[in-house]
């Protein structure tokens, strides 16, 4: 008998069918939209009041009525472009799902309307080294709802908002974004404003990956001409945090603005606040500024044009500091202030334990101070000031800063040397809490009150009145060379 050969049956894995969509409907007044997970480009344009057509993939849909609009995408790498003419009645809710994906209003018509509350989610990223994970754009429209709230996720992915010739009237709410710009680079035709600002990223840490937009860190940039009426407020991270009034790379058309007050928590990283770019164009702040930084390099910087109507509050705890100039290079080459900067207030800057660096206003620079200014440095480092190139004195008072009421340094920290150019302070009180320091008063004559007490450490040598420059004191001169305790009048 013959027998057959069994047949030798194996099981193949074919490629993957799956065609992009996603699926489109509008119920009861709200078109919803929702992507697979696939690559999907989404497309929605007004055509009449109302009426949206959309495209998916380069696949017409059909037009659908919306007053609301739902998008949730799917976990690849998605596009999502709104172009609203007219207005949108109600609200807006993206979420974009996982995966490295886009949102942009760039095609809506300049002035229309979204009048309902907008809320944006970017999803979890797919970690690129160099690149932009999610890339949010709000152009053209003007928000007229209750707020706009758009929030990444915690960690460490590169999120891009940028906002540009767009209003929002309630505040703006900005959570775990690596990169906020406000408004377009050296252009003011693109300014943005806006009501109130809110930026938390307490839990986003970008340092170890570099955005090829913006660098290491989380960042803020306020361009030409954009304005907060109210409020703006800013929690950083563990990373870098720096936030730059203006930002403009090359130079700006134009100053930026709030209207009240500007406070920055730096977070535990390196923190920095530049309030001008050094570069003609500064910040105009109606209210007070407080910038609080961490236990890193911390710097903050007040030039160019810059003014601020309130006082001037800056704690930058430990770490090697920078004030007013940067000998760090931290970013670019060492620098000192550039043109007139001007605070109504007080101008209170604390610095903390570090070998930190106050700069000086030089040549053409300046600084005014309508009421106290102090500097408090903490902790057991060295001061340094004058020119950022070549550190050495500190020179602050060396006649291009007007102070209108008192001028008080007070340092713990030893081997310091403070310089007086400047005849006409009303009242100068230099504090140290012992060691190897000096007080010179570079002038042949000085009208104001001073006091300087050396500190109770019973080391080191105590110097006044050096330089080899006589000086006729016509105020009160108290100097106290060994005190036991620290005595400010």
């Amino acid at each position: 008998m013959s027998h057959r050969p069994s047949a030798n049956f194996q099981l193949e894995i074919l490629e993957p069918r799956e065609t992009p969509d996603a699926t489109v409907k509008s119920v009861a007044g709200t078109l919803f939209i929702r992507g697979d997970n696939t690559p999907n480009g989404v497309v929605l344009v007004e055509n009449a009041p109302g009426q949206f057509d959309v495209t998916v993939n380069a696949a017409f849909k059909g037009t659908f009525a919306a007053r609301n609009i739902n998008i949730q995408m799917g976990n690849a790498n998605d596009t999502v472009d709104l172009a609203v003419k007219t207005a949108l009645p109600g609200y807006l809710r993206v979420h974009l799902g996982d995966g490295n994906d886009t949102f942009t209003t760039k095609n809506s018509t300049l002035g229309a309307k979204i009048r309902g509350p907008v809320n944006i989610f970017t999803g979890k990223n797919h970690i690129i080294p160099n690149g932009i994970e999610e890339d949010i754009e709000l152009y053209n429209i003007h928000f007229t709802g209750p707020y706009v709230a758009v929030s990444g996720v915690p960690g460490r992915g590169a999120e891009t908002l940028d906002l540009e010739a767009c209003f929002i009237s309630g505040p703006l709410y900005v959570r775990n974004v690596q990169r906020l710009q406000l408004g377009k680079e050296d252009d003011n035709t693109r300014k943005v404003n806006l009501t109130s600002v809110i930026v938390d990223n307490r839990q986003h840490n970008f340092d170890t990956r570099v955005n090829p937009l913006a660098g290491p860190g989380n960042l803020v940039f306020f361009f030409s001409g954009s304005k907060v009426s109210r409020d703006f407020i800013y929690y950083g991270g563990t990373g870098r945090d720096e936030l730059n009034l203006p930002g403009d790379p090359g130079g700006a058309v134009e100053d930026v603005y709030i209207g009240r007050n500007l406070t920055v928590y730096g977070g535990s990283g390196i923190g920095s606040l530049a309030l001008g770019n050094g570069l003609g164009f500064g910040a105009k702040i109606g209210g007070n500024v407080t910038f609080i930084g961490g236990n890193a390099i911390d710097r903050f910087f007040l030039d160019s044009g810059s003014v601020v109507g309130g006082n001037v509050f800056v704690d930058l705890k430990g770490g090697d500091d920078q004030v007013f100039g940067d000998t760090s290079g931290l970013v670019g080459d060492p620098f000192n202030p550039v043109g007139t900067a001007l605070v109504g207030g007080n101008l209170v800057v604390h610095l903390g334990p570090g070998n930190n660096f106050v700069g000086s206003y030089l040549q053409d620079s300046s600084l005014q101070v309508g009421g106290h200014f102090y500097i408090v440095c903490a902790g057991a480092g060295t001061t340094l000031g004058g020119d950022a190139l070549a550190p050495g004195a500190i020179n602050i008072l060396n006649g291009n800063v007007t102070v209108g009421h008192r001028f008080m340094f007070r340092s713990d920290g030893i081997n310091q040397t403070f310089n007086v150019e400047d005849p006409n302070v009303n009242k100068v009180i230099v504090v140290f809490g012992g060691g190897t320091n000096t007080v010179n008063f570079l002038v042949p004559n000085f009208f104001g009150d001073v006091y300087v007490n050396f500190g109770h450490y019973q080391g080191g040598t105590k110097s006044f009145e050096i330089d080899g420059i006589p000086t006729v004191f016509h105020g009160i001169l108290e100097v106290l060379f060994e005190n036991h305790g620290m005595i400010v009048p």
